[in-house]
């Protein structure tokens, strides 16, 4: 595939004007950089196949997930336990798995995953001093009333860019990429791994880090895609296998739907549960006490 003609587009403009002829001799100011941010959506007309690996870690929760879409609505999602790779959730052609490790089985169900990242004002709910503030939303999990897939996974890095505190610095990178960094109004850091000309889309890796946190982001997404085709391998979902594992497994009918939430506390919860099953003494507490 070749390099996508929005993105040249807008950096050749830029370099046309009064910037620098070569990011590689003098940097470039940090507007021609947040202008190449995408927004992944499989609403925005532009993309037509996205992806994107990842991981959180935050405090004892340590997960690692992948994202893949293609139009007009093909979606998946897998998150994983980062300690040994267990799947925790695998979901695509319309149908997910989770692994609830109190009930010791797997449940299976129809649904479409969501996965929502991305920077936007706080609504009513939030308190009266954020009323109108930026807030991070970091969310994911199953939808079991979507009719559509379309707007399920959601990755507005542009977003990031229209509220930090100053403006971001730039910096040289490793293998000719550029670092550009920021700070958000409540003083984390945001740092984005940026390579203009790359044909899969400029940002290669982008990385948030709590306030006051050392060299260690909490939430990292690297591996990023946009319109590279994707293996179709992606979207098969091994309901077969599972059936045929051994393991225990209980359907969940379309009907269950609404008594069954599935997003991120749910998968989080069940991380630390496993934790304190094989051994995590500081976790059992905080477990018992959710449950």
């Amino acid at each position: 595939m070749g390099i996508s003609f929005p993105w040249v587009a807008a950096w050749l403009f830029l370099l046309l004007g009064e910037c620098p002829t070569s990011y590689g001799q003098t940097l470039p100011p940090a507007q021609q950089l947040t202008i190449l941010a995408p927004h992944l959506s499989l609403q925005e007309k532009d993309v037509r196949f996205f992806e994107a690996t990842g991981k959180f870690d935050w405090e004892q929760v340590h997960l690692k997930f992948a994202l893949f879409a293609e139009k007009p609505d093909r979606t998946a999602l897998r998150v994983l336990d980062s300690k040994d790779n267990t799947p925790i959730l695998w979901a695509s052609g319309r149908a997910f798995m989770f692994y609830d490790p109190l009930a010791d089985e797997l449940v299976l169900g129809k649904g479409v995953p969501f996965f929502q990242f991305r920077m936007e004002k706080a609504g009513p709910e939030a308190e009266e001093d954020d009323l109108g503030k930026e807030k991070l939303t970091l969310g994911f999990g199953i939808s079991t009333g979507g009719k559509t897939t379309a707007s399920g996974l959601t990755l507005g890095l542009k977003s990031f860019w229209m509220n930090v505190q100053d403006i971001p610095e730039v910096r040289p990178g490793e293998g000719g990429t550029l670092l550009l960094q920021g700070r958000t109004p409540k003083g984390g850091r945001i740092i984005a791994h940026i390579d203009p000309l790359r044909a899969a889309g400029p940002y290669k890796k982008f990385e948030l880090f709590m306030p006051g946190a050392g060299k260690e982001s909490f939430f990292t997404l690297n591996g990023i895609a946009v319109n590279q085709p994707l293996k179709p391998g992606w979207f098969e979902f091994p309901k077969r296998f599972l059936l045929d594992s051994g393991l225990r497994i209980r359907q969940i009918e379309p009907g269950e739907g609404p008594g069954f939430p599935l997003d991120m506390g749910r998968l989080v919860r069940a991380i630390l549960a496993r934790m304190a099953i094989h051994g995590g003494d500081e976790i059992k507490p905080l477990v018992e006490k959710m449950y």
